[in-house]
């Protein structure tokens, strides 16, 4: 009897503590199936998305079928969306794009987004955003399209987060 006390004392404590927290600002975040918790830093305002020293592998390719990350989030307030990342040879593309853009696919990417860091190897980014869903979208190269055939098509880009993907309020 006096576990379960416990156990209801403790997940009420929770409770409490995520519905205070959540009442000045709050974000979810997910990578594909699996379910990233966000982590507050010191600062109850400054959520991680993505932390820094995360890493990832993409598929660049030689025929415009690359492969991508997609990291998908919600924001209830105005936020400033910022982070950093490198990426092995032969670079990637990083996109920001509401729910509904990331929805509709163009030659393997968002047919539309509210930003991008142009083919890069490394990038250092900080985005305003309104309340809603988005998706941070990285995707390897994708080379010769259209162009004569390279070996080999695909290779794997390796992704490096060298700075914690943050939501701040703004």
């Amino acid at each position: 009897m006096k576990k379960n006390t416990l156990a209801f004392l403790g997940v009420a404590t929770l409770v409490v503590l995520i519905i205070s927290a959540s009442t000045a600002y709050f974000a979810t975040a997910s990578s594909g199936s699996i379910s990233q918790a966000s982590q507050s830093t010191g600062n109850p305002m400054i959520l991680i998305i993505l932390p820094g020293g995360t890493s990832f592998k993409v598929s660049s390719s030689y025929d415009c079928v690359a492969g991508h990350y997609a990291l998908n989030f919600k924001v209830s307030d105005r936020v400033t969306l910022a982070g950093a990342f490198t990426a092995g040879r032969p670079g990637v593309t990083g996109y920001i794009a509401t729910a509904l853009q990331a929805g509709r696919i163009h030659q393997g990417h968002p047919s539309h987004w509210i930003f991008s860091t142009g083919l890069v190897k490394s990038t250092q980014f900080s985005v305003h955003l309104a309340p809603g869903s988005y998706v941070f979208w990285i995707e390897g190269a994708d080379l010769n399209c259209g162009s004569s055939i390279s070996m080999p098509l695909e290779m794997l880009t390796h992704v490096n987060i060298t700075q914690a993907f943050t939501l701040t309020p703004t």
